[in-house]
């Protein structure tokens, strides 16, 4: 009777597989292991997911951090499950509220154990919109991990939002869904903590922060021998603004790109490269540090450059022409600025090699003009001339954002 049972016993257990080790779906904020270690990993996952969902590979039933807790490398590492609320009809619950429901998780003692933050290193896994949401929490709260050896994997995360969020603007819109119009390219909320993050590493404000960046390989539909990928939904300019280049991740989508099905999946290589080549050499250098001397200082300063630097047509983008035939000759045209974080100040053009107008005369020459916007992001022009073709040759003077040192530059 007992060996029945037993064997009873194993089938169920064989049979429910990765079952037995998932939280219940909708599920977020909770403990997959704690440990007595001073190390901790916090999965924070993406937009209408959860904690079960986004990790969780329903083909292959793996779970990613399943796999994590039977790697031999992080035997002792702790795993949270970090979350905040997110449903279609979550209405105006925004970044804000998320990043404070994580941040007050973290900070929640569990049977009068260890919370997160009583750990001296955390390492965020982040998907998506869990990205935002990390670094919102981490630079409003940035007093209560300045003792802590912080590693930050950002994963498809839309640190200037999405082209296809611009595209779902109407349905977030139709169910008043804050995180929805959070998520679209460029909006102020982005805009505003993409500017404070990039503060807060400049001014090195957390000493013990690393991180690394990366992207999806393909669009969420992706076929073999079919047309080509029109975009993804986190592209390169939006997944890699902290830490250097982002790693792009072979043969993944928005979506499986945080399903790792084996140790050898380019998501999970990721995180052992960072671990091994980046986090590990912080937590060396913390352990045996000594006083150091007072770190760089910088700042963040404008660099003037022109069309010279690159190509004209990698600068600026047409955004529309019209060419009339009338007793005069007429064109107009305008052009925007590629990079978000640059500004035009000035724009001088000729017309045959001479000069005609520039944007500090709009009214020289043969009745040119060339307006540049408020913003600073796009120029027109408008020409009237009388004769034959002639040839325009514009000259652009953009200004861009650099780091530079200041003091104590090694």
């Amino acid at each position: 009777m007992l060996y029945r049972a037993l064997l009873l016993l194993a089938l169920v257990s064989a049979r429910a597989g990765v079952a037995e080790v998932l939280p219940p779906a909708s599920t977020n904020n909770l403990w997959y292991r704690n440990t007595d270690g001073d190390t901790v990993i916090v999965f924070v996952h993406g937009f209408l997911s959860d904690s079960r969902a986004c990790w969780l590979s329903e083909d292959s039933r793996t779970y990613w951090p399943q796999l994590i807790s039977t790697d031999p490398q992080f035997a002792g590492v702790a795993i949270f499950l970090g979350g905040y609320y997110t449903e279609q009809d979550s209405a105006d619950y925004g970044v804000r509220h998320a990043a404070d429901e994580l941040m007050s998780a973290l900070k929640r003692r569990d049977n009068l154990r260890k919370n997160v933050l009583d750990k001296k290193n955390v390492i965020f896994i982040c998907h998506s919109l869990g990205g935002v949401v990390a670094r919102y929490m981490i630079e409003k709260n940035f007093t209560d991990f300045a003792d802590k050896n912080v590693g930050l994997i950002l994963i498809a995360s839309p640190s200037y939002g999405s082209e296809e969020a611009n595209r779902l603007a109407w349905l977030a819109q139709l169910f008043g869904n804050q995180l929805g119009k959070d998520l679209k390219w460029g909006n102020e909320t982005l805009k505003d903590l993409d500017s404070r993050f990039k503060d807060l590493i400049y001014q090195r404000r957390l000493k013990n922060l690393v991180g690394v960046e990366a992207y999806e390989n393909h669009f969420i539909i992706h076929r073999r021998w079919w047309l080509s990928d029109i975009s993804r939904v986190v592209t390169e300019d939006s997944a890699g603004r902290y830490f250097g280049a982002p790693k792009l991740l072979r043969n993944t989508d928005h979506f499986t790109c945080v399903k790792p099905t084996s140790r050898s999946h380019p998501t999970y290589e990721l995180l052992i490269d960072f671990y091994q080549q980046q986090y590990l050499p912080l937590l060396a250098r913390a352990v045996g540090s000594v006083p150091a001397s007072p770190g760089p200082v910088y700042e963040r300063q404008w660099t003037r450059r022109d069309n010279h630097d690159r190509e004209f047509s990698e600068i600026v983008t047409q955004v529309s022409t019209i060419q009339l035939q009338n007793a005069y000759q007429l064109a107009t045209g305008t052009y925007r600025l590629t990079n978000p974080e640059g500004r035009i100040y000035r724009v001088d053009f000729a017309h045959n090699g001479e000069a005609c107008a520039t944007n500090t005369n709009p009214d020289g020459g043969l009745g040119g003009k060339v307006l540049i916007s408020g913003d600073g992001k796009s120029f027109a022009w408008f020409r009237r001339w009388a004769g034959g073709p002639c040839t325009e040759i514009y000259t652009m003077f953009y200004e861009v954002q650099r780091t530079l040192c200041v003091s104590n530059c090694r």
